[in-house]
């Protein structure tokens, strides 16, 4: 899944996953539970994140690659890697060393006011990490419990949807992530979605535009 921060990617890998029975791995939540558990990882995701950057490619190769041997001999879905050219090789050739390659590459091509306004109404849960949006149900709001009735954590803005952080989010995203782009565009994986819509519309969109990968019946 590609798509500039707040585009809904996080949203609609977890529905893919669910729809097709397969592993799913969130770069950015990954890297959000690494920061509150206060790792080494997760000081080091606090230096680079501050201003809106990303993590070395090298480290988080090395994170990603680790995860596709322990969880991606029958697929998976990818949220947030690759994120630059580089990732984009280096997932190319782990994947061709063991016989496989990539189906499709999702990108959510969404206008940078609906973006804004998405990163200014989004929560995330101070103990499991998972994404809110204010508005999606009264029970989402600053301070209260998460919406996940097995976690007791609470709801609070997420640091890097600051406009100052956010802002620089972007500018570095629309900067590393057009080559890549570029480079998925040279075949026929790269799949584009308006991601402006409702998250059930992007949904059926994306379906749609996976007609062939598509399982015989959607689970919700």
């Amino acid at each position: 899944m590609l798509g500039a921060p707040a585009s809904g990617k996080g949203t609609q890998a977890a529905r893919l996953a669910k729809h097709f029975g397969l592993p799913h791995f969130s770069t950015g939540g990954f890297i959000r539970s690494e920061q509150q558990l206060g790792s080494n990882l997760g000081r080091l995701a606090d230096r680079f994140l501050a201003g809106g950057g990303f993590l070395p490619d090298d480290l988080i190769i090395e994170v990603m690659l680790r995860w596709l041997d322990d969880h991606g001999s029958e697929g998976f879905v990818l949220d947030g890697f690759p994120r630059t050219l580089p990732q984009a090789q280096a997932l190319d050739q782990s994947l061709a060393d063991s016989g496989d390659q990539i189906d499709a590459v999702v990108l959510l091509d969404t206008d940078p006011g609906t973006l804004r306004g998405r990163s200014a109404k989004r929560l995330h849960c101070s103990l499991c990490g998972g994404t809110f949006r204010i508005g999606d149900a009264q029970r989402i709001g600053v301070g209260k419990g998460c919406p996940d009735k097995a976690c007791q954590g609470t709801l609070e803005p997420r640091r890097d949807d600051e406009p100052q952080t956010y802002a620089g989010r972007l500018a570095n995203y629309q900067k590393l992530t057009q080559p890549l782009i570029r480079y998925y565009s040279r075949n026929s994986i790269l799949k584009r979605i308006d991601g402006s819509g409702s998250p059930d519309a992007v949904f059926g969109k994306i379906l749609t535009e996976l007609g062939v990968l598509t399982s015989p019946a959607e689970t919700n």
